[in-house]
């Protein structure tokens, strides 16, 4: 789990560690523009990954259930190929 506002910033390479079933509200990462996200999480609480430029395409896992409002919020990505699915945004975290 990363809590509540635990990453205000973050290194240029972010890679979340395959541990992590939850990033909680508020962890808005910046100075990432590389995010890697692990393939059993399951959640991402509101206000997260938002604002960024990446400079490749971020996979969201297959696992993922619930991506908060705002998150990924004005973020995009240099490169063309982001992969998105279709899910169901929460507001419950």
């Amino acid at each position: 789990r990363v809590g509540v506002r635990a990453l205000p910033y973050a290194p240029a390479s972010l890679v979340v560690a395959d541990t992590v079933r939850v990033v909680e509200r508020d962890n808005a990462c910046r100075n990432a523009k590389r995010l890697v996200l692990p393939e059993g999480l399951e959640a991402i609480g509101p206000h997260c990954f938002c604002s960024r430029i990446l400079e490749g395409p971020v996979s969201i896992p297959a696992r993922v259930r619930s991506i908060g409002e705002g998150s990924f919020e004005y973020s995009s990505a240099r490169e063309r190929s982001c992969t998105y699915r279709p899910i169901s945004c929460s507001r419950a975290f």
